[in-house]
């Protein structure tokens, strides 16, 4: 199953290695806030060639999977990101990109369902 989602990298994770049958292996990985109404944080695996981690700040499209596996009755979940496009560099603190999601409150109130 091949999933995208888009979102702002909020974290990034440590780098972890080991040794398998296979030879050497590289973890690493990294969460991202969405840019839904109602947003979410998203944490993400990235395995060998694709470990290259985008930097703090940057706005990403993330294609992964999503895999679940059951152990002792209970259920884990793992994303695994196997292709990271960034649609920004990366946003310091003093070039930071002008806010252009914050709207006129009365908007807000107008679009009110109720």
């Amino acid at each position: 199953m091949s999933l995208q989602v888009k979102g702002t990298v909020t974290h990034t994770l440590d780098e972890q290695t080991g040794e398998s049958k296979k030879g050497t292996w590289i973890k690493g990985g990294f969460a991202i806030q969405t840019m839904d109404q109602y947003s979410k944080s998203i944490a993400f695996d990235v395995w060998n060639d694709k470990a290259e981690i985008p930097n703090i700040g940057e706005v990403v499209d993330v294609h992964f999977n999503a895999e679940s596996r059951e152990y002792n009755d209970r259920w884990f979940t793992n994303l695994t990101a196997w292709k990271i496009e960034s649609q920004s560099g990366s946003v310091g603190p003093n070039d930071a990109a002008p806010d252009e999601t914050i709207q006129d409150p009365i908007e807000i109130q107008d679009s009110l369902p109720f």
